[in-house]
């Protein structure tokens, strides 16, 4: 398994997985968790799971389609670019507190897009880092590495952001023009940071992805027009929805992500 290693592409690539998978569970945390501190509604909270999480579910399809018929690592890295821009802008604005509930909607939605078309591209790249015979043990290796990611980053992301806890605890009693600051006062500079980093991972994981080599795939072209790619989007989508495990599963993670994740952010 560690002869994978060795091979440069499959390093590189298996650094940037481990990264970006770091930062998704960063901005899983962060961006409910920002919504939470700003308006202390668990509505709104279930409400910016869905917005990033349905066009990740929805166009993940769309996204696979795209991804057989251009380059995996240009959408991995055209994604990343347009994660890094989003969370560090966000940084940013949270930092000069201009930041409102509507900007963080529409980047979350945007983030969610990126999600759809980088996730399929990153599944599809492996066969052309590796050989047929070590498919199953690259394919072993970043699956672990993923779960191992989705298991640390809620960790990192609620350490970054629980930085100032110490010092939000003893300013909690400080009055400033005869009003107490209010929890996203305190949590702002923690906010700021876990997305800043967020920005950072992606940043790192472009980086990787450019010197990845991959080699051409002989693969059959059945045909590249427009009216196809719609058609095989539409195919995967109806085949997906007939299979009842598929479609409970979708509308069990919807219900899960609207109704039950608010819960856990506001106790």
């Amino acid at each position: 398994m560690l002869e994978l290693f060795k091979k440069r592409n499959f390093s590189l690539f298996w650094f940037g997985e481990m990264i970006s998978v770091i930062g998704d569970q960063i901005s899983l945390i962060a961006f409910p968790w920002l919504i939470l501190q700003m308006t202390n509604s668990a509505a709104l909270t279930g409400l910016v799971f869905a917005v990033q999480g349905i066009p990740r579910a929805v166009l993940m399809l769309a996204g696979g389609a795209l991804v057989d018929r251009t380059s995996p690592r240009l959408m991995m890295i055209m994604s990343n670019a347009l994660r890094m821009l989003l969370v560090v802008s966000l940084a940013y604005m949270i930092s000069q507190d201009t930041a409102d509930i509507s900007i963080v909607f529409i980047m979350a939605f945007a983030f969610g897009v990126a999600d759809a078309f980088f996730y399929p591209a990153s599944i599809s790249i492996l066969p052309s880092l590796v050989s047929r015979d070590e498919l199953q043990t690259g394919n072993a290796i970043i699956q672990t590495t993923l779960h191992l990611g989705m298991t640390i980053g809620p960790f990192v992301a609620a350490f970054i952001i629980a930085g100032e806890i110490g010092s939000a605890a003893q300013s909690a009693e400080l009055v400033v023009s005869d009003s107490v600051l209010s929890a996203y006062d305190l949590d702002r500079e923690g906010l700021a940071r876990a997305f800043f980093i967020d920005g950072l991972t992606f940043a790192l994981s472009l980086l990787s992805l450019l010197f990845v080599n991959v080699r051409k795939l002989n693969v059959e072209d059945e045909t590249s027009s427009e009216s196809s790619l719609f058609k095989e989007i539409r195919q995967a989508s109806l085949w997906a929805w007939s299979i009842p495990a598929v479609r409970l599963g979708f509308i069990g993670m919807a219900v899960i992500h609207f109704f039950f994740m608010p819960m856990v952010f506001v106790g």
